[in-house]
């Protein structure tokens, strides 16, 4: 994927610029298909925009073969969180512009599957059933219970992300959840 070998930077940090987010060291071979697994939009934005931990997250990516779900929640909520990053003065607008033309690059390579709007026509009450049974006793925020409803619909069978109350909504469904263990940063 054009924005998995380095996320974009206005500056690049040393650990970076020593070639360590480049490196190809995956301890295992790629899983098989990805389309049994959704990842959270915080893990995909570190694919794309750097982070203190890109290259841990470009790791755990390439333990699976494209290609990966990438739904319109994603592509909502990529664009608005990486806005937010130029506003907070966290990144420049350029380096968001960039990641978004590698995002657009990828997915016209296929190297995303996007599901149609019909195929996603269950998540709304999907949703609406997981906040009437788990909100309450979990905290889950919207968003999370979207993520996991939509994980649902589309049959993924394993859920990776780094927010631990996602995560316990996602276990809570039965889904196998893999969790990224990096600094948490604001998406």
């Amino acid at each position: 994927m054009a924005g998995l070998p380095r996320a974009h930077a206005a500056t690049v940090p040393r650990w970076a610029a020593e070639g360590k987010i480049r490196k190809r060291n995956h301890p295992r071979k790629p899983r098989g298909s990805a389309l049994t697994t959704y990842f959270d939009t915080g893990l995909i934005t570190k694919w794309y925009i750097l982070e203190a931990d890109t290259a841990a997250a470009l790791r755990l990516r390439g333990q699976f073969k494209p290609p990966l779900h990438l739904t319109p929640l994603h592509r909502v909520e990529l664009t608005v969180a990486w806005q937010h990053k130029v506003f907070r003065r966290e990144t420049p607008a350029a380096t968001v512009a960039a990641a978004l033309g590698d995002l657009e690059t990828d997915i016209a390579a296929g190297l995303w599957r996007m599901p149609s709007l019909e195929a996603l026509i269950d998540v709304p009450p999907r949703a609406e059933i997981l906040g009437r049974r788990h909100v309450a006793t979990l905290g889950t925020r919207t968003l999370d219970v979207l993520h996991v409803a939509v994980a649902l619909v589309l049959q993924a069978s394993t859920f990776v992300t780094g927010d631990v109350r996602q995560a316990t909504l996602a276990s809570a469904v039965g889904l196998k959840v893999i969790m990224h263990r990096g600094p948490r940063t604001k998406v």
